[in-house]
């Protein structure tokens, strides 16, 4: 069921139905107008979208994902495929990420989100009102956290506020904060 109005529900399809607009508004792919205003302005040369562009393929590590019970039954695992015990590796480097497209599909450097969140926080990719609506937060289910567009906020125990993202995909994790 739906979340209550107004309460917080994180969801990849909002990015998905973003990525649809982008190329609706530009008559481009969602991966063409990231790379022309964002990864080739900043000069990010080893972030790429995987599914859809061929940059860097030897500099991609294997993905690995704990076989879990939670796994098992939210992965959608084929029951043909052999039982793997809790707590192995499943080598998962060959699985197609496409279905996370706009969402998650994207492999960067440290060195590349970096050069990100430096232009993101000095105004070089949006413009002051764009990156406040960026910040109008909201309560989420971690009490130490709240979400506002695209942005976490978490603070310590001293109330120092960190801004940024964390997800994850098939054998990958990644936080930018």
């Amino acid at each position: 069921s739906a979340p209550e109005r107004g309460s917080y529900y994180y969801s990849n399809t909002n990015y998905e139905l973003l990525g649809y607009v982008i190329e609706n508004i530009t008559q481009n792919t969602a991966e063409v107008e990231i790379c022309r205003r964002i990864i080739e302005p900043l000069g990010m040369e080893h972030t790429f979208l995987e599914v859809f562009e061929s940059k860097n393929k030897g500099n991609i590590p294997r993905r690995y994902q704990f076989a879990t019970k939670l796994y098992r039954e939210t992965a959608g695992m084929n029951p043909a495929l052999p039982e793997i015990d809790d707590g192995k590796l499943i080598d998962c480097t060959a699985s197609n990420l496409s279905v996370e497209w706009i969402a998650g599909d994207m492999f960067s450097s440290p060195s590349d989100l970096v050069k990100f969140a430096t232009a993101l926080r000095d105004g070089r990719l949006l413009n002051t009102e764009s990156l406040e609506t960026m910040k109008m937060w909201r309560p989420t289910t971690n009490v130490a956290a709240e979400i506002g567009h695209c942005l976490f906020k978490m603070e310590d125990s001293e109330e120092n506020a960190w801004l940024g993202h964390f997800g994850g995909v098939l054998g990958f994790t990644g936080a930018l904060w």
